[in-house]
């Protein structure tokens, strides 16, 4: 007789336990609705806000059965919040529209215009951002190439192209637009999303995707001076024929390209297009005149950000330029793999020489009658940090023949400074020589590799310590700030100072006067700093000898 299969009595449990574990991990993963508000509410709001503000400014009255904008920036807002916020802020692109018309109070009531007004807007937005994210294109956000403000170039003219289209066709079918209209009315609707398209999406993105450097103090001032040039060019202007002296605009918009990019530029173009609306809305433009200014127009965009992308790509092309040099040149001090060895040994040899006296201390503590084990595992935990300093040591000592800034952090100075002197202490001790730390209080935290920089530290507090005599030896470590965006360091002492061949610029490479030295400290203190773009600099004073150093300030700007 076939034995027939018995269930398993505990099976059920065991799914009723898995079923209640996905049911737990489902309730935690699913994020609550105040959540989900909490990230919606910020981007959307300031949407709603800037598309208010942008409807506005962009509204002239122009003698056009329909209500065609001059300038149209609505739908480069809409492209930026979609790449950015993603297509769950679609909806709120389809009503964007209408709460615009009603906050204004210009709602007509004929819905199935309004309706068809909000779709086409909408769809035409949401295609050209499927253009965008299709894998083919590589689009990048950031707009980091050519290719990118190409890619987005494209979509946005396609975009433009069917927002164009649908208006006018619907027009066309209401009765709104005569035949012998259709051509200029699809003109002016694509000409203007367009050219508001081209100035707001690029500079709005740049802006969100932290990829924005107009606020760099070197530029500031320059293009504070051309937008005010600008303002200048519209006023001289205001009363007069502005389709006579439109080039006048150019020559500002030209400079901020060249100034500062594709950033400069769309900024550029965004001021004298606001500028060029707002003198249109005092006056009865004719349409003919208005689309003949919208062509010109058009054409200083296209201008203006040929220049911004040619001069974004010609300094990214002189910063990678500039990046190889810096390169060679540190590589050209640690060319050779003898070199490397003696760089790796002089910077690991520090923090083992310490755990070696630490373990020494634990051997003469536990060899005594009265072992403290308190104390021994405070030594032993001492003697474990520093052979983890000299393995992070060895880690570390690759980023001196590269420009890597991906362990850049914010420290504080006080912080790296008491690390290396736990480092040195035992050996200051032993030699009685006294160590004094003066800190501005106003010292602003500094962005570095923190274990290079103690790693400069205790190479220059071992150094001077070498160079004065023991039990009257006086080293002090003080720093400043210097400027807004630099902290000086300076490591002084009292002993016999630095000979004058290093003084006179010669290479610090195996340069030493010690019996055992290999040379190689101060010629790795100095490639440290510089790769931090700070200046590593040798004195003698009356009293003795002192280095100084420079490191850059956490900020804004630190990371880019």
């Amino acid at each position: 007789m076939p034995h027939m299969p018995v269930p398993l009595k505990s099976s059920e449990p065991v799914q009723d336990e898995a079923s209640d574990v996905r049911s737990t991990l489902k309730h935690v993963n699913q994020p609550t609705a105040l959540e989900i508000f909490a990230a919606f509410y910020p981007l959307a709001t300031g949407y709603l806000l800037a598309y208010a503000a942008l409807d506005w400014i962009s509204s002239a009255d122009l003698s056009f059965p329909l209500r065609v904008s001059f300038w149209n920036p609505l739908a480069g807002l809409d492209l930026v919040l979609l790449i950015y916020g993603g297509w769950r802020y679609f909806p709120l692109v389809l009503l964007a529209p209408l709460l615009a018309d009603l906050a204004f109070g210009r709602v007509s009531f004929v819905w199935d215009m309004e309706v068809g007004q909000m779709l086409v807007s909408g769809l035409a937005s949401s295609v050209g951002v499927f253009i965008l994210q299709r894998s083919v294109t590589r689009f990048d956000p950031k707009l980091q190439s050519m290719r990118d403000i190409g890619m987005l170039l494209l979509a946005g003219s396609i975009a433009s192209l069917l927002y164009a289209s649908g208006n006018v066709a619907m027009a066309l079918g209401k009765g709104l637009l005569k035949t012998e209209e259709a051509f200029l009315a699809f003109r002016m609707f694509g000409v203007g999303q367009f050219s508001g398209m081209i100035s707001l999406t690029p500079l709005l993105l740049m802006r969100l995707m932290g990829e924005s450097h107009l606020l760099d103090n070197k530029r500031r001032l320059a293009l504070g001076i051309a937008i005010g040039s600008i303002v200048l060019a519209l006023t001289l202007v205001r009363g007069q024929d502005i389709y006579v002296w439109f080039f006048l605009l150019a020559i500002p918009v030209a400079w901020m390209a060249i100034l500062a990019g594709v950033e400069g530029a769309c900024l550029g173009l965004l001021a004298v297009q606001i500028g060029v609306v707002l003198h249109i809305g005092t006056q009865h433009a004719l349409i003919g005149q208005v689309s003949i200014l919208q062509a010109r127009l058009l054409v200083l965009c296209l201008t203006a950000l040929a220049i911004g992308v040619l001069m974004s790509e010609r300094r990214k092309f002189e910063q990678q330029v500039r990046q190889h040099q810096e390169a060679l040149f540190r590589l050209g001090r640690i060319g050779s793999m003898g070199e490397v060895a003696a760089a790796i040994a002089h910077e690991i040899n520090q923090p083992l020489m310490a755990a070696g006296t630490y373990m020494r201390l634990v051997e003469t503590s536990l060899a005594s009658a009265t072992v403290d084990r308190n104390e021994a595992a405070q030594i032993t935990r001492k003697a474990v940090e520093q052979i983890d300093r000299a393995a992070e040591v060895i880690r570390n000592i690759r980023g001196l023949t590269k420009l890597d800034r991906s362990g850049r952090l914010e420290h504080r100075l006080s912080a790296l400074v008491e690390n290396a002197l736990k480092i040195c202490r035992i050996g200051l001790e032993e030699r009685q020589i006294s160590c004094r730390v003066v800190l501005a209080p106003d010292l602003p935290p500094v962005y570095v590799i923190g274990i290079q920089i103690e790693q400069v530290l205790v190479n220059l507090i071992q150094n001077a310590a070498d160079a004065v005599t023991p039990g009257r030896g006086t080293i002090v470590i003080s720093a400043i700030p210097l400027g807004r965006d630099k902290v000086e360091v300076s490591v002084s002492d009292n002993g016999t100072g630095f000979p004058e061949p290093l003084l006179d610029g010669e290479s610090l490479l195996f340069w030493t006067t010690k019996i055992d030295g290999n040379g190689i400290g101060l010629s790795l203190c100095r490639t440290i700093v510089e790769a931090h773009e700070g200046k590593f600099q040798l004195k003698n004073v009356a009293s003795g000898a002192i280095v100084h150093f420079t490191l850059p300030v956490a900020g804004p700007f630190s990371h880019d």
